[in-house]
C-alpha cells in the first residue's frame, strides 16, 4: 500500500507540475503517506508571496511518456500489493466499497427478476401466473434441488418464483391453468366477447395484487437486509429503506397496470372490428407471444427486462388512446347493456346541461363521443349541444374551459344511421360524411324525438348493421322512421 501510495505522488509531481499547480515543495512524505497542499501560495506561505508563479508548460511528449510509464509502474504496484494481502480480509473504505457493491448486485437482480416477467403477466394473466407456478412446482422436485445449474439456480430463485413456490400446489396450478383456458375460449368469439372481458377484468385484478405483494416484501427484504449490514452505507444503496422499497414496488405494479390496461383496450377494439375470426386468431397470437416472452425470461432475464421496458414506453405512448377505447366500450356497449338487463330508465335528452354548465340552458344537451369531429381526439367524450346558435359538439376539459365545434355548416345536413351497437350523428356534406358523432342505445326510445329536435334525417342501418339486415332480415329502426324522415 505504501508503495502504490509513493507511485501516485511521482505521478501527481511529473502530471501537475507542468501547469504550474503543484511544485516540488508542496508535496510531503511523513511516513510515506502523501499530502497536496491545494491551498493558495501567497495567503498560506506569506513569506513567499512575490514569489513568481512557475510557468505554464505544455505537456511534451517525453514528459507524457513518462507519465504513462509511471502509469503501469503504479498499477503493477498496487497488482503486486494485492496480491500479497489477497488472504487478507479487506478492511476500512475497500470493505465498505465491497459490502455496498454486493448490497446494489442484490437490488439490480431482484428489479430485474421484477421486471422481466411483466410483459408476459400482461399479455395473459392467468397464463402467465400459471407458468410461473409450473416452473415454481418443478423448482421443488430433486432434480432441480440437487442441481448445480447456474441458469436452474437463478431461474428457481426468481423474485417471482421463489415467491410463489412457497404457496402453490398442483390443484392451485391446475385451478389456474383452467381458468386462463376459459379465459382463451370466451375471448374468442364476437358473440361471446361480453363474457370474455369480464373474465379478462376479473383475472387482472388479482394478479396485480399478487404482483404488488410480491414486490413488496421481495425489495422490503433487500432494504432489510442493507440496513442489518455489518458495514456503513457509503453509496446509493445506505438511503435504500422500506419506504423507498414501498415506492419502489407501487411503480412497478403501476407500469404492469399500464401494460395491462394497454393491452385490453386492444382487445376491446379486435372484439369491435366486423371481421368474425380475428378474435380466434388474436388470441392465439397474444398466447403464443406471452408463452415466448415468458421463455425469454426463463433463458435470459436480462433481454427479458429490455423487452419489458421497449414495451412499457410503447404502452405509456398510447395510454390515453387506450383509455378513451375502454371508455368508449363502457359508455356505448357495457351501459346500455346493463341498462337492458336491469331495466333502467334511459337519460333525458338534456340531461347532460347541468353536468356542461351550459349557461343560459341549451334547448338540447346528449352525452357523446366523437369519433370524427375536428379539434377532437377520437373516441374523445363529450356532449351534443343545441341552442339559439345551432348544434355543436362540446367538450368539458380539466381546468380548463370547455372545447366547441359547430357541427352544422353551411352546405351540410345532419343525419343519423344505426350501426350494430350505437348509433352515430353523421354531418353530410356534398355526398360524403365529414363528421360522426356516437350515440349510445339506450337512447333507442327517443330516436325519434331527437331527430325531431336537431332536425336530423334518419339514414338506417350502416355498416355491418346493414349486412345484418342483408343476411338475416333484423332491423332495429324504429316503425315511425322505416323509410327515412325526421320523425315529424
Amino acid at each position: 500500500m505504501q508503495g502504490w501510495k509513493r507511485s501516485f505522488s511521482v505521478i501527481a509531481l511529473a502530471y501537475l507540475a507542468p501547469f504550474g499547480q503543484v511544485t516540488p515543495s508542496d508535496i510531503s512524505h511523513p511516513r510515506g503517506a502523501v499530502t497536496l497542499c491545494t491551498s493558495d501560495r501567497t495567503s498560506a506561505r506569506p513569506g513567499r508571496a512575490d514569489e513568481p508563479p512557475l510557468p505554464v508548460r505544455p505537456l511534451s511528449s517525453l514528459r507524457a511518456t513518462l507519465v504513462v510509464a509511471l502509469c503501469l509502474f503504479a498499477l503493477a504496484n498496487s497488482a503486486d500489493a494485492a496480491s500479497k494481502d489477497s488472504a487478507s480480509k479487506p478492511t476500512g473504505l475497500a470493505a465498505d466499497l465491497s459490502a455496498e457493491l454486493t448490497e446494489l448486485q442484490k437490488l439490480r437482480m431482484s428489479m430485474q427478476g421484477l421486471v422481466a416477467p411483466l410483459a408476459p403477466i400482461a399479455l395473459s394473466p392467468s397464463l402467465g401466473v400459471a407458468s410461473l407456478m409450473g416452473v415454481g412446482l418443478l423448482c421443488e422436485t430433486s432434480i432441480a434441488g440437487s442441481s448445480d445449474q447456474r441458469w436452474i439456480t437463478s431461474i428457481c430463485d426468481a423474485p417471482l418464483v421463489s415467491r410463489l413456490r412457497a404457496h402453490v400446489s398442483v390443484s392451485l396450478f391446475a385451478a389456474v391453468s383452467l381458468f386462463a383456458l376459459a379465459c382463451f375460449f370466451a375471448n374468442s368469439g364476437k358473440l361471446q366477447g361480453v363474457i370474455g372481458k369480464v373474465l379478462k377484468l376479473i383475472e387482472a385484478v388479482p394478479t396485480v395484487f399478487m404482483y404488488f405483494l410480491i414486490a413488496l416484501a421481495t425489495l422490503t427484504d433487500v432494504a432489510a437486509q442493507q440496513a442489518t449490514g455489518s458495514t456503513a452505507p457509503v453509496m446509493m444503496v445506505a438511503g435504500f429503506s422500506p419506504s423507498i422499497a414501498l415506492l419502489l414496488a407501487l411503480m412497478l405494479t403501476t407500469c404492469l397496470v399500464i401494460l395491462i390496461s394497454v393491452r385490453f383496450a386492444l382487445d376491446l377494439l379486435i372484439w369491435l372490428s366486423p371481421f368474425p375470426f380475428v378474435d380466434l386468431v388474436a388470441e392465439i397470437t397474444k398466447n403464443a407471444l406471452a408463452i415466448a416472452l415468458f421463455a425469454l425470461f426463463l433463458w435470459s432475464p436480462y433481454v427479458a427486462t429490455l423487452v419489458a421496458i421497449v414495451l412499457l414506453l410503447i404502452s405509456v405512448s398510447v395510454m390515453r388512446r387506450s383509455m378513451r377505447m375502454v371508455n368508449f366500450v363502457a359508455k356505448m356497449v357495457l351501459e346500455p347493456l346493463l341498462a337492458r338487463l336491469l331495466s333502467l330508465q334511459p337519460a333525458d335528452l338534456d340531461a347532460y346541461a347541468v353536468r356542461l354548465g351550459i349557461v343560459p340552458k341549451p334547448t338540447l344537451a346528449l352525452e357523446a363521443i366523437a369519433l370524427a369531429v375536428p379539434g377532437f381526439a377520437c373516441r374523445a367524450s363529450g356532449a351534443i349541444v343545441k341552442t339559439t346558435e345551432g348544434v355543436s359538439f362540446h367538450s368539458s376539459r380539466w381546468l380548463r374551459g370547455p372545447k366547441i365545434t359547430p357541427l352544422i355548416r353551411a352546405d351540410g345536413h345532419l343525419e343519423i344511421v344505426r350501426c350494430v351497437l350505437w348509433y352515430e350523428l353523421r354531418v353530410i356534406q356534398n355526398g360524403s360524411a365529414i363528421v360522426r358523432v356516437a350515440i349510445a342505445l339506450s337512447l333507442a326510445s327517443q330516436i325519434s324525438s331527437l331527430c325531431r329536435e336537431l332536425p336530423a334525417r334518419y339514414a338506417g342501418e350502416a355498416g355491418a348493421s346493414k349486412a345484418l339486415k342483408r343476411l338475416f332480415g333484423i332491423s332495429a329502426t324504429p316503425p315511425d322512421l322505416a323509410y327515412g324522415g325526421d320523425g315529424s
